[in-house]
């Protein structure tokens, strides 16, 4: 009698094995390994975002406006830069809201294309403020049949200062978004 239990008791635990491992079984088939590709599309979103928002002008010009982008070159020289303690990102939405569209397509064009920050025949970009494509490396076709399309947004606002006659000026709040995919 008491070996009847013993083989009752094992053949129970037997099947809970079997039941576990089958479970173990098709969470691992059913699990999607493919997630690099949507990390690896995310961490270059978040490095531009970070190389915008981390390099400020005064760090990239002179005091007399030798600077190692062309478009912000220009811009300093023509005295259009209004607060030189900017970050790119900044400065880009205080040329938004002068309605310079164009000088922020040349420098974002600039920034990646000339200066190589990341390879345009793998991933694509597209920029947007406020909804408005200011950037775009490729079509929207090619954007949505990606299956990894990864979209970041940051909100940036600030202001510019006259010392001369101490008036202030505020512009923005503006919803900056980086998209980005594999092609």
């Amino acid at each position: 009698m008491i070996s009847k239990k013993k083989g009752f008791f094992f053949l129970i635990d037997s099947i809970f094995a079997i039941i576990i491992l089958v479970m173990g079984f098709i969470l691992l088939s059913s699990y999607n390994f493919d997630k690099s590709l949507n990390l690896q599309t995310k961490s270059i979103s978040k490095d531009f975002f970070n190389l915008l928002s981390g390099t400020k002008i005064n760090e990239i010009c002179s005091d007399i406006c030798e600077c190692s982008l062309e478009e912000i070159e220009k811009n300093c020289r023509a005295d259009n830069i209004k607060n030189l303690e900017y970050n790119l990102l900044e400065y880009i939405g205080e040329l938004y809201d002068k309605n310079q569209e164009e000088n922020i397509t040349n420098l974002i064009s600039e920034i990646i294309h000339v200066k190589k920050t990341f390879n345009t025949n793998i991933y694509g970009i597209q920029f947007l403020i406020d909804g408005r494509k200011v950037y775009n490396i490729s079509d929207e076709e090619e954007m949505e049949k990606s299956k990894n399309l990864i979209s970041i947004k940051k909100i940036i606002y600030g202001y510019w200062e006259i010392p001369e006659v101490g008036n202030y000026g505020f512009w923005g709040p503006y919803i900056v978004e980086v998209r980005a995919w594999k092609r």
